[in-house]
């Protein structure tokens, strides 16, 4: 009988999103309401967020530091943050394991082989559903951004230089080096 399993996602506090986006906590609650916190800004409750919505936040955070605008990000927000989270999840350190010891010998293989054989099998545990994946945002002026996904074969990369770039996998070494080990924990379901 094949088992189901869930994941839960580390939680960060305010000191780790402050260390994350580089913004002090007082930008931080504005910065994590647009990207999807749902705590309310000014009450006073203590700023804690997933590690997915940590991401969108530290795109957010990248590209106000360049000057676009936050609206204008929001359609890039999905599949960027998704294809970090793969790009964490695929990294068998980075997953730790509560339950019983024949599930556990029944979780850790979903996590063996290439990056590529991994992300499929990982992708509903993480709460991953973005019909497709942002590899590569390149940002010509605050509305003009070209977005490069995980197909490949069907795109044309633009031959003009970026003002500046974000890649997903930037992304995930960053919350890596903020958050290190374990960023998710898995479980029977």
């Amino acid at each position: 009988m094949e088992m189901k399993f869930v994941a839960q996602q580390r939680v960060l506090g305010l000191s780790e999103c402050e260390r994350l986006c580089g913004r002090r906590s007082i930008e931080l609650e504005d910065l994590a309401s647009r990207a999807g916190w749902c705590g309310v800004p000014g009450t006073g409750s203590p700023l804690s967020v997933s590690v997915g919505t940590a991401l969108n936040m530290l795109v957010l955070s990248i590209a106000k530091r360049d000057g676009v605008e936050t609206q204008a990000m929001a359609g890039s927000l999905p599949g960027l943050r998704d294809a970090a989270l793969l790009e964490l999840g695929a990294d068998i350190s980075n997953w730790s394991f509560h339950g019983p010891y024949e599930a556990e010998q029944q979780f850790w293989p979903i996590l063996y082989g290439s990056r590529e054989a991994v992300r499929p099998r990982i992708a509903p545990l993480l709460g991953c559903y973005s019909n497709s994946l942002t590899r590569e945002l390149r940002f010509f002026s605050p509305s003009d951004i070209e977005r490069l996904t995980d197909n490949w074969s069907e795109q044309r990369r633009s031959e003009r230089t970026p003002r500046f770039t974000i890649f997903a996998h930037s992304l995930a070494q960053q919350i890596q080096a903020t958050c290190g080990s374990p960023l998710f924990t898995a479980r029977p379901a």
